[in-house]
């Protein structure tokens, strides 16, 4: 039910995390062009800042304001610098995010869904039916591919959705879920 364009470094990292007597229903990984597309608002941000602070400097040195040292202009430095800064960075994102995606993996086994990222470190993100998973959103694109949101991130100021972004054929993988869900909460019940 899974493709196997697994990287075997993920395969491996993916079996490591199973618990005795569970199995993997479904795996998959976001595609990297909807994890990197999400960034654009930022990366048009960042042009932004980036622009800023180069007219600025621009600007400073047709003036020719930029002649002599002073505290000025070590302080306009600093701010024009940071300007540039924050914009490269936010110009990154999307780059960042379609790295990220390739070392993402997405899984649902017979007891849990899983959110692994194997960026730095490995951060593993795990979500039980009985606690976790009580509804569950589809965003469906034309071409079947989409967004399976099935959890919340509580911070201390916002709440996020939480599940499995750009995967193909989400109609297929939200059933697999509903159906792990449904399992696990009768099999609590008994």
């Amino acid at each position: 039910m899974f493709p196997d364009n697994l990287q075997p470094p993920l395969q491996t990292l993916l079996q490591q995390e199973l618990k005795p007597h569970e199995r993997i229903l479904w795996r998959g990984q976001p595609s990297p062009r909807r994890m990197a597309s999400k960034c654009v608002i930022q990366c048009f941000v960042g042009l932004v800042f980036a622009s800023f602070g180069g007219f600025a400097i621009v600007t400073g040195i047709i003036n020719r304001e930029i002649n002599e040292f002073s505290l000025g202009l070590l302080l306009a430095l600093v701010f024009v610098s940071a300007f540039i800064g924050i914009g490269g960075a936010l110009m990154l994102m999307p780059l960042l995010a379609w790295r990220k995606a390739h070392k993402t993996i997405y899984a649902i086994t017979s007891k849990r869904a899983l959110v692994i990222h194997a960026t730095k470190g490995v951060d593993v993100f795990t979500y039980f039916p009985s606690e976790d998973v009580k509804e569950v959103f589809r965003k469906e694109c034309a071409d079947g591919s989409g967004d399976l949101l099935f959890a919340f991130d509580y911070s201390y100021d916002s709440i996020t959705h939480v599940g499995f972004i750009g995967i193909p054929d989400v109609r297929a993988v939200e059933q697999i879920l509903c159906k792990m869900r449904d399992e696990n909460l009768a099999a609590l019940k008994r």
